[in-house]
């Protein structure tokens, strides 16, 4: 996973050429925002939540990376979301997500600040 591209240019040149980049940049803040709910829903999951939970919760998030185009984020959650290791170890993969979420962010930031 880490050979993938933190976020798909193809795809967001495509946003800003379509929608312009204040939209874009609204899409970010939005995703900002509603990426800390996502992980703060899949990390309260963990203490006697269901597989299932895990994996709805998992897979809403995969979605919201995917459709502002941040790759790396996407691939770790599809791995992430169909995981069915103990509480402890979900743990840290919430961990993980949290990390990696935040370096995406700053990808993501550095290339719309270039644009």
């Amino acid at each position: 996973m880490s050979d993938k591209p933190f976020i798909d240019e193809v795809l967001l040149n495509g946003y800003i050429e379509s929608l312009g980049k204040d939209i874009v940049n609204q899409m970010f803040d939005l995703y900002k925002e509603q990426s800390v709910i996502y992980i703060d829903e899949i990390a309260a999951s963990l203490p006697d939540g269901s597989q299932q939970d895990w994996h709805e919760r998992c897979h809403k998030f995969k979605g919201a990376a995917s459709s502002v185009g941040l790759l790396r984020m996407h691939a770790y959650m599809v791995e992430t979301e169909h995981s069915s290791v103990s509480s402890d170890e979900k743990q840290s993969l919430v961990d993980q997500m949290k990390a990696l979420n935040e370096e995406s962010i700053g990808e993501f930031k550095n290339w719309l600040d270039a644009q």
